[in-house]
Parts: C-alpha cells; structure tokens; sequence
C-alpha cells in the first residue's frame, strides 16, 4: 500500500566455479574446483561437435581420470528422423573403463548439449555418481538421452574431478564450452 520494497543480501545457489573451452583437444580435465561448501555439483557443456564420435566421462582421482573397468551405467532415450519415426536409444555398460554418455556422435557443424549432476564427488562413503541429459541434432535428426552412471570402487577416495572426452582421437572445436558449478 505505497511503501516501497526492501531486498535482502542477494545470494545465489549455484556458484561459478570454472569455465573454459576444449581448447581443439579430444578431452578437458576439469579438476581441482571440488570442495566441501558443496555436495551437488552441475557441469554444462555444450557445442560438443567432434566428427560422429561417441562422448565419454571418467572420474578424476588425484588430477588423473580414472579408466578402471568399474564403470556401471544405463541410460534411455529417443530418435526423431525427418519427422517419420522415434525410435528407443539405449546405454548400458557393466564393468566399462568409462562413461558412455552417448551411442552416437555429434555431425560437424552441430553439436551436443551436455547437462551433468554430479552428486557428493567428495564423499568417502558411496561410490561416485552422476546423472546426466545429453542431446544432439543435424539437419534430419533429433536424439535425447537421459542417463545415471556410477563408479563401482573408490568410495573411500574423494574425487577430484572429471574428464569429458571423444570416444576416438577426433578433438572438439575451441567452440566446445563448459561450465562447472556448486550448488548450496
């Protein structure tokens, strides 16, 4: 009734912690921004065009990916080509030395969009998880994946990071994008 309005300390429950390109690699470590103010953790990635190959994830342990053969993960999702069909997509993999977050690869010129929850990296009592959104598209088809993955050892090792990479040697564009943030 005409008083004016008064603000609180403005915060915010996602933080900044880094940000960057691929810099024309075939993978980006991003390491070292874990720390106990945060418990959940949401890396977006996006622009991820390496030449119709499939994109990875690994742990990090001690600023290194972790390629053990203890990778469990499944994920589901679907295909629209040209408008005429949608046809189920599926990941499983039992005892991979990686994360399969895609059974395709992006075409040149377009890219994947990555979305990644990345829960209690630090914990010292359960095994790491993520799960994740990943989609891509070309000038005939859209594909969507929705998946949840974990690392079946070092539960007792806090994570230091993680590691998106291509399936092959092909690199992604500077144009490839990440941002990592800690959520209150």
């Amino acid at each position: 009734s005409g008083a004016n309005p008064s603000w609180g300390t403005v915060s915010s429950d996602y933080v900044k912690l880094a940000s960057g390109n691929f810099g024309g690699a075939s993978s980006v470590s991003i390491d070292g921004f874990y720390s106990s103010d945060y418990k959940l953790y949401k890396l977006y990635c996006y622009n991820l065009t390496n030449s119709n190959q499939a994109t990875h994830c690994r742990f990090n342990f001690g600023g290194s990916a972790n390629s053990s053969g203890n990778y469990i993960s499944i994920a589901d999702g679907a295909q629209n080509n040209n408008g005429n069909f949608a046809s189920g997509q599926g990941v499983a993999d039992w005892n991979a030395d990686r994360i399969n977050l895609t059974n395709w690869g992006a075409q040149n010129g377009y890219g994947d969009i990555l979305i990644i929850d990345i829960i209690d990296p630090q914990s010292t009592t359960f095994p790491k998880r993520i799960q994740y959104q990943i989609s891509t598209y070309n000038s005939s088809e859209i594909q969507v994946l929705n998946g949840h993955a974990y690392l079946n050892t070092n539960s007792g090792t806090a994570s230091t990071g993680i590691t998106i990479k291509s399936s092959g040697s092909n690199t992604y564009p500077t144009t490839s994008l990440y941002a990592l943030y800690g959520i209150k």
